[in-house]
This record gives C-alpha cells, structure tokens and sequence, in this order.
C-alpha cells in the first residue's frame, strides 16, 4: 500500500514487542508535491524475523515493486538491525524472482502499452482492436468508407476505415514486438547466473520505441499498385480461363497457373496443373502437397505436361527436343533431350520411371 510521511521515512521501521517482532518496509520513496513524502509499505508482524524470500513474495503480492537494488538496501536492513545472516544463495534467487516480476509488469505497463496522439497517452488493449475490426468489417459491408474512433481521451472523429485498419495493424505489429522483447527478457534473465548480472540488468532495454500517430491518420491515399500486385489481380482475374485450357494451349500460358509452392500443405488434385520450375505439371494422384514432393522428384504424382503430336508448336522436333524428366509422358514421333542425348519415343509411354537409355523399347538414341 502507497501511505504520505511528512519526512522522508526510513527504509526500515522496526518495533518488538512480547514475542511479536512489527517491521515495516518502505520502498519507492519520492517527494509529492505538497512539499511531503509518498512511499510503498509493506508491513509484517511475525514471531520471527522474515527470510528475503518472504519479503520478496509480500512485495510481489502486493502489487507495488522494488526494485533489485532498494531490495539488496533491505537486506542489510534486515542485518544491521537484526543481526541475522542473509544467505547468498537465497538473496541471488529471490533478487531473481523479483526481477522476473519487474519485468512481466513492465511489459503489460503503460509505459510500454501506449502511443501518442495530440500529446496524449493512449492505447487500445487487444480486445478492443479485436472489436474494432469487427465493426469496421460490418460497416464496410454496409459500403461506409469512414468510421468514429474514440479512444480514452483520444478522440479520432471520421477516420477513414482504411487508416483505421492501417493504425490497428502497426498497433498490433508494435504490441507484438513487445511481448516477443519481455519473452526475451525473461529467458535471459532465467539464465542470469549471479547476483552482479542479477543486479545490473536493465530489464526495460531494447523495448520498440511507442508509436506516434499525427493528423495524417486522417486522411488516406490510395497508393499506386506494385507490378508484382497488379500481375497477382491479372492471374487471378485469368485464372478461370486458363483452367479449361487444353494442354496445348495451357502449355502456352503457363506463368497464368497456380505455382507448386503457393499449394504447400493444400490439397492437390488430380488432373490439376501447376506452375514450376519454368514448367507446367499435371497432378496424376491426389496428395497433400510437401516441400520435399517436387513435381521434378516425385515420379508417381505428377507428370510433365508436354505438346501433343499434333500440337503447332515446333518442340519435340530433331532440332528442338523435348527436355526429358522422370516420370514424363513419352509420345510416339516425338523427340526427347535426356542427359545430353537426343532420343527418338518409337512406343508412347504414359509415365516414365527411368531415363531413356534403359528403354529401348520405347527410345532410340539418335546418332
């Protein structure tokens, strides 16, 4: 409990009486502004005197901290008046407990869970920002383009919902850095493996510096797509099309498909095509898509899909071969590039398991 002193208290006051021993410790002390004292008290009334840890664990109860050093300030407090030995062991962990807990209140204080607006203070816990999004969602279906923000003192009037979504989104990027940097913090701070690290260690380092947001969040600019997003909308916007495509004419549109790596633990079914490795790849059985089960590598799930005979383009011709994969389509007449040698296909084969020179049944070499 926070209690006012007309002058500076002692850390430690201490009276005994028929086998009670009354100490109060007074911790966080600071001048207020009618010219007296404030500090934080805890008070104990026991038959012995309290070890550090129980010390400890009634300010960390009490919800009002010290800090690592006023509590080494106790300790000899508790030496000088009661003559009592203060194990090092057990000053070194329950230093380190209080620590963790500075820490942990820290980082859920408003000295991190804040951003400036108009010179004020404010924050929008993850609830909030949950809730906000819920509403901008249902006021976007009514087909608003602005919304009232009113955030404690705060107040945010007809922001347009896309600088709302934009100011949630930092918001949650930040609060996020946060709890990853006193996560951090604790696990450093678990390995702390003396009572000087313990001592000097500046739990509140390396926090993201708070945000800032000015009138700009007011208004909102629609920025000029990158060509990377305007070649996404275009494939997607194609993508219909492109499906019902034969393979002839897929064959000719193969940067319009779906790529392999996009379908990464999605289902994969078959007869699908997809985009990889500069190449267009026909699902042959239905699978989970893995990273180790590449189109090039995972002979009994796809095949490479390649011109038909009488496709018009010129590919699969004595002087444009078909590069050869394993487990690609071999067509009749056609010819195929396979480890630096050119192969004539005398007998399709709907999936080939081997390269070319051990199956002359199907292959010849061409000399």
């Amino acid at each position: 409990m926070k209690q006012k002193f007309t002058e500076k208290p002692s850390q430690m006051v201490t009276s005994v009486g028929p086998q009670v021993i009354y100490i109060t410790l007074n911790y966080n002390v600071t001048p207020s502004d009618d010219g007296e004292w404030e500090a934080d008290c805890v008070q104990f009334k026991s038959e012995e005197v309290p070890s550090i840890t129980e010390i400890v664990d009634a300010i960390i109860g009490s919800g009002r901290l010290c800090s690592v050093q006023e509590l080494e300030g106790v300790s000899n407090a508790l030496v000088h008046t009661f003559n009592v030995h203060v194990d090092d062991d057990e000053l070194f962990a329950a230093s380190k407990k209080l620590l963790l807990a500075l820490n942990s209140a820290y980082g859920s204080s408003e000295e991190v869970n804040v951003f400036r607006y108009e010179d004020k203070n404010c924050w929008i816990d993850k609830t909030t920002r949950t809730s906000i999004l819920s509403r901008l969602d249902a006021e976007e279906e009514k087909g608003k383009r602005t919304t009232n923000l009113s955030i404690g003192q705060c107040h945010l009037f007809n922001i347009p919902i896309a600088s709302a979504r934009a100011m949630l989104k930092d918001l949650e990027i930040y609060a996020a850095e946060c709890y990853d940097m006193t996560n951090s913090h604790q696990l450093s701070i678990v390995d702390l493996e003396t009572y000087a690290a313990v001592y000097e260690y500046d739990y509140k380092a390396d926090y993201p510096e708070p945000l800032v947001f000015t009138d700009e969040i007011f208004t909102y600019v629609q920025k000029e797509p990158t060509s990377k997003q305007v070649v996404a909308a275009l494939k997607k916007l194609a993508l219909p099309t492109v499906l019902e495509q034969d393979d002839d004419v897929a064959l000719e549109n193969i940067e319009l498909f779906p790529s392999w790596e996009s379908m990464l633990g999605k289902e994969l079914k078959k007869d699908e095509r997809y985009y990889y490795d500069d190449a267009l790849w026909k699902v042959v059985q239905a699978h989970t898509a893995q990273s180790d089960w590449t189109p090039r590598v995972a002979f009994s799930l796809f095949t490479q899909v390649v011109k038909s005979e009488g496709g018009d383009s010129e590919i699969g011709t004595l002087e444009n071969p078909i590069p050869f994969s394993i487990n690609m389509e071999l067509v009749e007449g056609l010819y195929y590039l396979d480890e630096g040698v050119i192969y004539l296909c005398i007998e399709s084969l709907n999936q080939c398991f081997w390269h070319l020179a051990a199956i002359p049944r199907y292959a010849q070499a061409v000399e």
